[in-house]
This record gives C-alpha cells, sequence and structure tokens, in this order.
C-alpha cells in the first residue's frame, strides 16, 4: 500500500537544518573527506538515507521533509533514526495512506514510532503540513 511519510526535523541552528537539507540531495559531497569536520557526524549520519520526495524550509528552524514508502514500522524508523542522529529533532510525524487516512507517528531517540490514527483524512498535503507544525508547537 503506497503512503507518505512526512517528519519536521527541528533545530535551533539553522546551519544544521541547511547541512541536513543538503545531505538529502544528489548535490551532497561524495566523500566524507569534502566535509568540513565539524560537519562529518552529519554525512555520515545521513550518508545512505534514500533522497526524500519533499524537502523544504518551513521556517528558520523546521524543515519538511518526505518520503514515499510502505506503511512499515520498520521502514520508518530507518528513515527518523538518522536524522536523530545527525543532531535535529524530530518531535512527530506523519503517515498518509493514498485513501486520506491519517497516523500520527511520535518519534524520540527511545521509542522509534508508534502509530496513533487521527480522526481526520488529510486529502490535502497543505493541510497535513499545518496539522503538522501544529502539533510540533504543542511539545
Amino acid at each position: 500500500m503506497g503512503a507518505v511519510f512526512y517528519v519536521l526535523a527541528r533545530s535551533s541552528q539553522r546551519e544544521l537544518l541547511e547541512k541536513l537539507a543538503l545531505n538529502l540531495t544528489p548535490d551532497k559531497p561524495v566523500f566524507v573527506e569534502d566535509v568540513e569536520p565539524e560537519w562529518q557526524v552529519l554525512y555520515k549520519a545521513l550518508e545512505f538515507m534514500p533522497w526524500p520526495r519533499v524537502l523544504e524550509f518551513l521556517d528558520e528552524r523546521l524543515l519538511l521533509v518526505g518520503w514515499s514508502v510502505d506503511f512499515d514500522p520498520f521502514e520508518l524508523a530507518s528513515l527518523v533514526k538518522p536524522l536523530l542522529a545527525s543532531g535535529a529533532q524530530v518531535p512527530v510525524g506523519a503517515v498518509r495512506l493514498e485513501e486520506g487516512e491519517v497516523f500520527r507517528v511520535r518519534t524520540s531517540p527511545e521509542i522509534c514510532v508508534i502509530y496513533e490514527p487521527i480522526n481526520h483524512n488529510f486529502f490535502d498535503d497543505k493541510e497535513l503540513i499545518a496539522w503538522l507544525c501544529r502539533e510540533t508547537q504543542k511539545l
């Protein structure tokens, strides 16, 4: 079943989010030796991440990242853990199924993925992203 997994990566350091975004694109450096020493941990954490289908700054502290996924907790965890290892916070995410059904995904270093159904269908990505932003502000 096709789905989209969105997370909001958050940091008080804009530069960290810029490096995170760069390393989730084909424009990233090819070799770790090409990366400044202070960003090599981030590079290594994200080295084998798949390219997201959505990568967009929502503001100075929030980066929206979204992947096409199967509804598989191991796959979601494999996408969240490297973001956390890079130094970003990933307070909440959401999986939207093709039919519009949405599941909240709670993330933390200790508990990587917990699904909670949302009692609302989001057929519009903008509406879902606005909901994610509101949820992030609550945390």
